[in-house]
């Protein structure tokens, strides 16, 4: 075997890893990741490579040279990790809570007044403040997104999307969206806590 075909396999070769490795990737991103760092390992794979084969079919012969060069070739790059897509969000089913969300009846002085959050199992959610008490129909956006909307009044026509975490025995809920002044400032004013027991899936 003569060095021109040497050279010729090892072409071939590196050129099915690199389409390999192409066709494993799926988003443009990694394509482009990949072919960056195959520039410069291109370049010190050929002359190991070439150096290996050169070495080998020197000392021992075509065909061992050309084993010694695939197996070094397959040793030297490590595999790029695979990229996790982020999990599609989920909305629950009416009256289901989320794990996790608590279930109970939480107060505290707030700045307008005493006011509390009374949340049953079937997902609704009472909200009271000086001015009254708003029945809520709860739906979950699985894992962390909570929509309060008012079932028992006109007063707040739109839902509200909140952000909710516990943490340390508390329920802290962030307003992502709610055109409802009053409701958004009862709910985000202050954690509500303690919390006893959690709801379990």
């Amino acid at each position: 075997m003569t060095e021109r075909d040497t050279a010729s396999l090892l072409r071939a070769a590196l050129q099915r890893r690199a389409e390999d490795g192409m066709q494993a990737t799926n988003t443009d991103r990694e394509l482009d990741r990949l072919r960056e760092q195959m520039a410069p390992v291109r370049r010190r794979r050929q002359l190991r490579v070439a150096l290996a084969a050169v070495a080998a079919v020197a000392v021992i012969g075509g065909g061992v040279g050309l084993a010694v060069a695939f197996t070094s070739e397959g040793n030297s790059g490590t595999p790029a990790p695979p990229i996790s897509p982020r999990p599609t969000p989920t909305t629950l089913p009416a009256g289901r809570l989320a794990a996790g969300f608590p279930i109970g009846t939480f107060s505290h002085p707030g700045g307008i007044g005493p006011t509390s959050l009374q949340i049953s199992r079937n997902a609704v959610a009472l909200v009271s403040g000086p001015d009254g008490t708003g029945r809520n129909q709860l739906t979950f956006v699985v894992p962390d997104v909570v929509i309060f909307n008012v079932t028992n009044t006109t007063d707040c026509p739109t839902p509200g999307r909140y952000q909710w975490s516990v943490a340390r025995g508390e329920l802290t809920l962030t307003a992502l969206s709610d055109s409802c002044t009053p409701r958004r400032i009862l709910l985000t004013e202050l954690p509500w806590g303690p919390i006893v027991k959690t709801q379990t899936p």
